[in-house]
């Protein structure tokens, strides 16, 4: 899929969201889930900034370990963010439901909403969330996109 690139039709005209999970389809074949390394980061550039990769393990912590945050989903928060979140922080990187939702389903979670940054901006999104698996079979992390469309206060 690498010699595959978003033309910029497809990138002004389909929601992030639709072309992350038409890939994740993609790269899935006849497997529970595609791993983490069939994720085609070149074919995805176009996109990544607003991308997010969590690591399941942590979540049975309380925290959410993110391997990858895109700039522009750091940027939504109003400032930089660690790469470990605390569970209980109001935004879509942090609903619980929605990544229990998955993990139960085994299926891709389609969300969206809106939260509060740290500036007091009101940040309205529309997200996808995934599921990767090393051995085709548990789920170890979760990719996930965002369309955000942030308003000033």
């Amino acid at each position: 899929m690498s010699d595959n690139h978003l033309s910029e039709d497809l990138l002004k005209n389909e929601r992030i969201t639709n072309i992350i999970l038409d890939h994740w389809n993609d790269i899935k074949g006849l497997n529970h889930f595609p791993k983490e390394s069939d994720l085609d980061t070149a074919y995805l550039e176009p996109l990544l900034d607003n991308c997010f990769l969590i690591d399941v393990e942590g979540i049975v912590n309380g925290k959410y370990n993110y391997k990858f945050i895109g700039k522009s989903v750091l940027n939504s928060y109003g400032s930089d963010l660690t790469k470990v979140i605390d569970i209980d922080a109001p935004s879509p990187l942090t609903q619980k439901d929605k990544i229990m939702d998955l993990l139960h389903s085994k299926r891709p979670v389609i969300d969206d909403g809106s939260f509060k940054n740290i500036n007091g901006d009101i940040v309205r999104y529309h997200q996808c969330l995934m599921p990767l698996s090393i051995d085709g079979y548990k789920i170890d992390s979760i990719f996930g996109g965002m369309f955000i469309s942030i308003h000033q206060k």
